[in-house]
């Protein structure tokens, strides 16, 4: 009878690995091609930083609402149903845009409603895949599929800017999004097959119970706030400067062609990839977890050879050898980017009570959001009133003092050493 039930968990995990990582190469392989491209579209449309990063910035508010509440609805709720739901409307939502198109409605407001509306799909979708992994899989395993998980993601989002480029110079944008709203009902088809490895537990308390509790366990563990404020300053930093300063770097600065540009921004998820391979190998799990902030304090130093294309612009104009310096830098970043994300990322899902990690996971969600449309803004008029390397600079130190603030906590150091072999 033991053997059966192993035979019967062990099928269930293939099923679940294979369900989530094909329809995770479905659904963003198609997502990243097209966000790709549509940065492109908006800044041969634009040609302004700053109506650049409007655009972007002004996608992500709607997130700000959805994040704080939607994690406690999903708490309340069966998570497959979810994740199926939300593939659907992001189709439904990329058909829509594409009739827009097909109407000839293209201007920057259908561009502005298309990033508003998957926007929120696409915030609660992130909240229910965050807070269902550790349903699907056995505890150890958790570490181990989020490596996977992320690296099979960068790998889809080396292909997507790649393809994204070439698709952009050779294909009519209309069929770009035919092609993507096809791809996200097939995510959806595809993530049908998904089964509990054990039964979920669903919170059946009221709605403004289940809010109060998740500002309660905030309060009692300060170290919880702490991360929140670190979250909150670091992704201030981060998303502005590969949602902005890498675009106009790469692509108005440098003067690479689209391709190009896409083989470089690429290179950041190859790192990725590397840094979950990395951290895949349990010997090392352990030791990377204890120096997260370290590790985050070296990246604080490479974010400044972010400028190294600059300088060596004003020595050589060579192109190619600037895009081979800042591939070099993107790589080490996006190593050490998930060297840092997938211990803490996994660390929080197995030590948040599952009645509520849906909810923490909103909240931190919502602190990222706040975040970025500010630090986009922000980064896209340093861009254009003053000079890209101010933007540079500005990540630079307060990645910084964050990790040189973390590193000084005690509580903070002491949530990461506490049953870490549970990792």
């Amino acid at each position: 009878m033991d053997n059966i039930r192993t035979f019967q968990k062990d099928t269930s995990v293939l099923r679940n690995s294979i369900c989530f990582m094909f329809g995770r190469i479905a659904s963003e392989l198609g997502s990243s091609i097209f966000k790709f491209a549509l940065s492109l579209y908006i800044l041969d449309t634009t040609g302004s930083a700053t109506m650049f990063s409007t655009v972007l910035a002004i996608g992500m508010v709607p997130g700000i609402f959805v994040n704080i509440f939607a994690g406690v609805l999903i708490d309340k709720s069966d998570k497959k149903k979810i994740i199926i739901i939300c593939d659907l409307l992001s189709g439904l939502i990329m058909f829509l845009l594409l009739s827009m198109l097909m109407g000839n409605l293209n201007g920057i407001g259908i561009l502005i409603l298309y990033s508003m509306l998957i926007s929120t799909v696409q915030s609660v979708f992130s909240i229910t895949i965050y807070s269902a992994i550790p349903n699907f899989f056995q505890k150890e395993k958790v570490m181990q599929m989020n490596s996977s998980y992320q690296g099979i993601g960068a790998i889809v989002n080396i292909l997507g800017p790649v393809l994204g480029g070439v698709f952009y110079t050779v294909m009519d944008f209309k069929l770009l999004v035919g092609i993507i709203t096809i791809v996200y009902f097939l995510a959806a088809l595809v993530e049908i097959g998904l089964v509990y490895f054990e039964n979920e537990i669903v919170s059946g308390d009221s709605y403004r119970k289940n809010l109060n509790n998740v500002f309660a366990y905030i309060r009692k563990e300060k170290v919880i706030f702490y991360l929140l404020l670190i979250v909150l300053a670091i992704n201030f930093v981060s998303i502005p400067l590969t949602s902005v300063v890498l675009p106009f770097l790469g692509y108005k600065i440098m003067m690479l062609s689209s391709t190009q540009y896409g083989v470089v921004q690429g290179v950041w998820s190859l790192g990725i990839i590397a840094g979950a391979l990395v951290v895949s190998v349990k010997a090392v799990q352990s030791k990377v977890t204890k120096r997260i902030f370290s590790l985050l304090q070296v990246q604080g130093i490479v974010i400044l050879f972010w400028a190294a294309p600059l300088l060596l612009g004003k020595i050589n104009n060579s192109v190619i050898l600037g895009a081979i310096i800042f591939s070099a830098v993107l790589l080490v970043g996006g190593t050490l980017n998930s060297i840092i994300n997938i211990p803490l990322l996994t660390y929080l899902q197995i030590s948040v009570p599952e009645n509520i990690r849906a909810s923490i996971y909103g909240v931190v969600v919502c602190c990222i959001t706040i975040a970025a449309p500010i630090g986009i803004w922000l980064y896209g008029f340093l861009i254009e009133k003053i000079n890209i390397e101010s933007g540079i600079v500005l990540s630079s130190i307060i990645v910084l003092l964050v990790s040189t603030f973390a590193v000084c906590n005690k509580q903070i150091k002491g949530f990461f050493v506490k049953d870490i072999e549970n990792l």
